[in-house]
């Protein structure tokens, strides 16, 4: 049998709930030519008996076990023992969209097999709302690097394809975990480029247990720690790094302004300016982190 022109692939830690939902509208792509993927991560929630149906009722998907090891790790897992021409990364609580792979196809033939390549993606809340990401501000088109230095506004929702000889794989050190996506991207499109397109086929869950909105201290040591192996593994320039800081210093205001911390707030902000000059964005934390929650809802 041919493989597949798609593999999607799917970590999966203690959400076999939601996946079984989930792939009921996965097995439900317009284009056809694709296997599912799934790297359980250790899951203590039974997902072999949770997803036998789905299993059971169609070839095209697989089902594998790892030890715990962090959602690195299960994609590296995941992308060498998938047999399609291009990976597709996917989070185990998200939607896509009936058109995805569709759309994706038909975007790799119009720009003749390119290495990496994107739709856009906005959120879903627990009711059902939708609302844009800052991916959709971006015009359809050819990006590297640079598009990574102000943080990653594509989560995980890329494809590639499988026979990139010089593929950096993902982090698998827990102490990069949340992070790993981002790091993958931005060391991968040193050398390549990504094609976006301009359909919006991935709705994100955005939900209380969402990865990001863990631990604000645990975000921030992550961050930090993302940064100096960005430093050490990709040669930039010093406005590059500039740049770099200013996205590190203001993510690391935002989650510390979160957590309560005004004065580290206040100095990431300052620094955030320092690096990247006095942006609206930047200022406006500033001055939220000065004034504090309470007197911001009182001068409302």
């Amino acid at each position: 049998m041919k493989n597949p022109f798609f593999s999607i692939v799917i970590p999966l830690y203690n959400r076999s709930g939601i996946l079984e939902e989930r792939l009921t509208y996965l097995i439900q792509q317009q284009f056809r030519d694709f296997e599912i993927v799934i790297i359980d991560d250790g899951s203590t929630d039974n997902p072999e008996e949770k997803l036998k149906n789905h299993i059971d009722s169609n070839t095209n998907i697989r089902l594998f076990h790892q030890s715990n090891s962090e959602r690195g790790a299960a994609r590296n897992k995941g992308i060498e023992i998938s047999k399609g021409e291009y990976i597709v990364l996917f989070d185990s609580d998200d939607f896509m969209h009936s058109d995805h792979l569709l759309k994706l196809h038909q975007g790799i033939l119009d720009n003749r097999y390119p290495d990496f390549i994107a739709t856009k993606f906005n959120f879903q809340n627990e009711k059902g709302e939708k609302y844009s990401s800052d991916i959709q501000k971006y015009k359809k088109g050819n990006y590297d690097y640079k598009l990574f230095l102000d943080g990653n506004p594509l989560a995980c929702n890329i494809c590639f394809k499988r026979s990139i000889p010089d593929l950096i794989l993902f982090e698998e050190d827990r102490n990069y975990a949340i992070k790993e996506d981002w790091m993958f991207l931005i060391s991968n499109m040193k050398k390549h480029k990504l094609t976006l397109l301009d359909d919006t086929t991935i709705s994100m869950y955005d939900h209380a247990e969402r990865s990001m909105k863990s631990d604000n201290n645990v975000i921030i040591s992550r961050t930090l720690k993302a940064v100096d192996w960005i430093e050490k593994h990709i040669p930039l320039t010093k406005e590059e790094k500039n740049r770099l800081h200013a996205h590190l210093n203001y993510f690391c205001g935002i989650h510390s302004y979160l957590e309560g911390k005004r004065i580290s707030s206040i100095n990431y902000c300052i620094n955030a300016i320092i690096n990247g000059g006095a942006k609206i964005k930047y200022v406006e934390l500033l001055a939220k982190s000065i004034l504090g929650r309470k007197l911001i809802s009182k001068i409302k």
